[in-house]
């Protein structure tokens, strides 16, 4: 595909149109340098690709059958710091290869975005918005030095993989989010807050080196954890039957589950869990907890409230105090495959049939 010009001053515009893009047949965008800094604003359904070659500041703008001045053609920018790009439709971008010395934000009011970034590295931050859903891909060759911030409307798509240097601030609204950090992701922090739904969250083989805080309201939510290495975790959830896992894991901090009125389960597997102290409590319905194989370095706490509440601790290790406590329901509490407490251990089941060790 030839290259028609090269842009190399400040404020020159450029606008171009895709076809098939909008729902007329075609969709239009304009593309402008000012200063070091590239912007990009679609007035309507665009489909873009935005390239480099791993050389710092090199920025290619392609569309689907772009046409400018009446032929095919990329827009070429060098020098670029950073990328500004803005849209009242939907909006389906892929960034590849950039280097920037600066950030991207990537901002729409009402529309839904759909973006890919692969093989970025970004000197400072990457935001994206929208009121509308979000749908989110960031490969482990991506590497953000600064933080990623995302804030998105109802039902959002985040598959999340890249290293972010500093912290992660993700704002999702209602509906059913699905949100994936899987391997390769890497963050100092991260904050996940969504409205009520359904919402489902894994890590797989992800490390994050101080606190985590999910806050996920209501609804029947979903956190899996796998082969992943965490200092605080904090999980809050309304009401709903949530369910909450972790394999082969280290949360070496604190760990706090609060689940909400419902059925809910936690369950952990081969995890070293709350170094400093493990919580976990429920609200209304009947919880289950089930540690296996698992080391507790700190106080453990189980609060689970009303109801039939079930707790199975096998071949553990509570390197401190046990304390478990129920409402009104039949309790069980189980120890099973030589299970220690090296501290204290205290049962407050309430009313009911109950069963302790």
């Amino acid at each position: 595909m030839s290259v028609v010009g090269r842009v190399l001053l400040a404020c020159l515009s450029l606008t171009f149109w895709i076809a098939g893009a909008a729902q007329a047949g075609s969709g239009s965008a304009t593309v402008k340098r000012v200063g070091n800094a590239l912007k990009i604003e679609a007035d309507s359904a665009i489909s873009l690709d935005v390239i480099g070659d791993s050389t710092l500041g090199h920025v290619v703008v392609t569309g689907n059958n772009t046409l400018l001045n009446g032929q095919s053609s990329p827009l070429t920018f060098d020098g670029i710091d950073s990328i500004g790009l803005s849209a009242k439709f939907s909006a389906l971008v892929e960034f590849d290869d950039l280097q920037l010395r600066k950030g991207i934000s990537v901002q729409a009011k009402d529309a839904p975005l759909d973006l890919d970034f692969n093989d970025c590295k970004l000197s400072q931050s990457l935001s994206v918005s929208s009121n509308a859903g979000i749908t989110l891909g960031c490969d482990s060759n991506t590497v953000l030095e600064g933080s990623l911030s995302v804030k998105g409307g109802p039902s959002n798509v985040l598959h999340i993989s890249c290293v972010v240097a500093k912290s992660m601030t993700l704002a999702l609204g209602d509906g059913g989010n699905d949100v994936q950090f899987e391997s390769g992701a890497d963050a100092t922090s991260l904050s996940l807050t969504t409205g009520d739904g359904n919402d489902t969250v894994s890590f797989d083989a992800m490390i994050v080196t101080k606190s985590v805080k999910l806050d996920l309201g209501a609804g029947s939510n979903q956190v899996d954890v796998d082969q992943s290495s965490l200092t605080d975790l904090g999980v809050k959830t309304g009401a709903g039957h949530d369910s909450f896992s972790a394999e082969f894991s280290t949360i070496s901090g604190k760990l706090s589950l609060a689940l909400g009125n419902g059925d809910n389960s936690a369950t952990l597997d081969n995890v070293f869990a709350g170094g400093k102290s493990l919580t976990v409590s429920g609200g209304s319905g009947n919880d289950t907890f089930d540690c296996t194989t698992c080391i507790a370095g700190g106080n453990a706490s189980l609060k689970l409230g009303s109801g039939s509440n079930h707790t199975t601790l096998s071949g553990s290790v509570m390197d401190a105090n046990l304390s478990v406590s129920g409402g009104s329901g039949d309790d069980v509490v189980e120890f099973a495959d030589g299970t220690l407490v090296d501290g204290k251990t205290h049962f407050s089941l309430g009313g009911g049939n109950n069963t302790t060790p």
